[in-house]
């Protein structure tokens, strides 16, 4: 572009944004931010001249697969020393994602990554300085890239805005090297908005068991709602992460039952009296079951695992009939009991008995849960994610007879679904997610054939076209991820049929999935204004 004709296409607030950037980027001198060398506000159209990053995006090094937890550490640290650099000159990013973390090293995308790769940041448009500034950001304006933005950022409440709020799009990055996708994503920017305030995200090591749990307690503590629970600081979060790949330990503490409950009753107060019985004994148990070590932890899990299950039943059920009261009052007066019983252990062979009796109640209790006329329903909609998160829940404290009977529901309705339905993409994706997790369970037990045959049929069965409108990443990430694992079943894969066949779908996939996240990645970011008729816009100038 040139000429003064271009002039519409900067406005006053646009130019001063750019100059913003500019002087932001000339106080900052760190080997983890892009540098740069000129700005020409006022050139038609006006540019700033910086540092050639070779690699390009971020999002490049998961194209394809997720990163090993140990280069993702040391990535996300590099980039927590960098933004320390930046919040110690007194500048907040506000737009911290894959797509504004540049990779130093050359990315052959038919080639493995590179031993050695450097993360530098970029893209300081939306940064402010600490404190109100209200000269570029209205107060209630919500500035940034809606997946990526912390609860604070979502409210549009500028003076709420610091350092906090970068940690927490740091930690949605490391959710996303991990995992391969952010944490908390909807179908339009205003759900996706609603659920960085009201929705706790999955723990990596929920989607993916193998993840360590040092780095799973680093990325919640990130991520938390409130911005005080959050690390102080993005040199203590790199401090940490650097303790987690030298093997020591690490200062984080996961969110304990009690703590997770009290935050869930705070965001649901109409149901938080019903369940305030289960809260209270909760902390009951868990203080009484630290004396006992040897069976703390097994009461702990069960306890926690057991009262998830319950919150889950309530969130979507609402209490919703006598049945499931029954179920929640029965288990009150088993835990009532433990409590006594926990008072008279005095024996290494007292603890035994009761952490039997309590595997023993806990089974009962997961069975009646099982059984509640809520979850007999005809899956659709909602219920068919709350059978899955129910799975995984019981495949997590190793009820796994139990977690595949309800995998098995979901891929018989999956297989049954086509395009046109009602919820045709949420039951393909849940389908293709429970087959794998069904196959995983079975690997794990060796019983290697049986899982081939469940993914084998879920692969043929459940209808997938990439090209169906509505289609994201996501999907072709779900179903890569099942031919990948069905692939590990197979033998001779070079000569196998079945296997050339799976691979060519494969590559096909990786693809269409590649070039799907290349189009996300060049999108701009959204600049939110609730007040605009016109939904969402980009402001940056870039």
């Amino acid at each position: 572009m040139a000429g003064p004709s271009n002039t519409r296409f900067f406005d006053n607030s646009s130019l001063s944004r750019l100059e913003r950037e500019a002087r932001t980027l000339a106080r900052l001198d760190h080997p983890g931010i892009v540098k740069a060398y000129d700005t020409k506000p006022y050139h038609y159209p006006p540019y700033i001249v910086m540092e050639l990053v070779a690699g390009g995006a971020a999002g490049k090094l998961i194209a394809k697969n997720t990163l090993p937890p140990l280069v993702a550490a040391r990535l996300v640290a590099s980039v927590a020393g960098a933004v320390q650099h930046a919040h110690d000159q007194g500048i907040v990013h506000r737009d911290i994602k894959p797509s504004n973390l540049l990779v130093v090293q050359p990315i052959d995308p038919e080639k493995p990554l590179p031993d050695e790769l450097t993360l530098k940041l970029s893209d300081f448009g939306l940064a402010r300085p600490m404190g109100n500034d209200s000269r570029l950001t209205s107060t209630n304006a919500i500035v940034g890239t809606p997946a990526y933005m912390s609860p604070e950022q979502t409210r549009g409440k500028q003076g709420e805005i610091g350092p906090a709020t970068d940690i927490y799009s740091i930690g949605v990055v490391l959710y996303e090297f991990l995992i391969g996708r952010p944490p908390l994503v909807a179908e339009n920017t205003m759900q996706t908005l609603r659920m960085a305030n009201e929705v706790e995200p999955l723990p990596p090591r929920l989607v993916r068991p193998g993840i360590p749990r040092d780095i799973d307690t680093i990325c919640m503590k990130c991520l938390r709602k409130e911005p005080a629970e959050r690390y102080t600081s993005a040199r203590e979060l790199a401090d940490d992460l650097q303790r987690f790949l030298e093997g020591r330990p690490i200062l984080a503490r996961p969110i304990g039952p009690v703590s997770r409950l009290y935050r869930w009753c705070r965001r649901n107060v109409a149901l938080a009296a019903s369940l305030m019985g289960i809260l209270t004994l909760l902390v009951s148990l868990l203080a009484l079951a630290i004396t006992f070590a040897f069976v703390e932890n097994d009461l702990r899990q069960k306890v926690e695992a057991s009262a998830t299950l319950y919150k889950n039943a309530a969130t979507e059920a609402g209490l919703e009939n006598d049945a499931f009261r029954t179920l929640l009052f029965s288990s009150l007066r088993e835990l009532s009991k433990f409590l006594v019983e926990l008072d008279n252990v005095q024996t290494h062979r007292d603890a035994a008995l009761l952490k039997a009796k309590a595997k023993d109640v806990n089974r009962r209790f997961i069975d009646s849960y099982l059984k509640r006329p809520y979850l007999q329903k005809k899956l659709t909609g909602n219920m068919i994610d709350v059978c899955f998160r129910d799975a995984l829940a019981l495949r997590e404290i190793g009820f796994f007879d139990q977690s595949i009977t309800l995998l098995n529901r979901i891929c018989e309705v999956a297989y049954k679904t086509k395009p046109g339905d009602e919820d045709y993409l949420r039951l393909i994706s849940a389908g293709n997610r429970s087959a794998q997790s069904i196959g995983r369970i079975l690997i794990d037990q060796k019983r290697r054939d049986e899982a081939r045959a469940v993914m084998h049929k879920a692969w043929k069965s459940i209808s997938f076209d990439a090209d169906l409108p509505g289609i994201v990443p996501l999907n072709l990430a779900e179903r890569i991820s099942l031919l990948t694992t069905l692939l590990t079943t197979i033998d001779n894969l070079d000569t196998n049929p079945t296997a050339t066949e799976i691979k060519a779908e494969l590559e096909s996939l990786s693809r269409r999935f590649n070039a799907a996240m290349a189009r996300q990645n060049a999108q701009k970011p959204a600049t939110v204004k609730p007040t605009s008729p016109g939904g969402p816009s980009t402001t940056s100038p870039k």
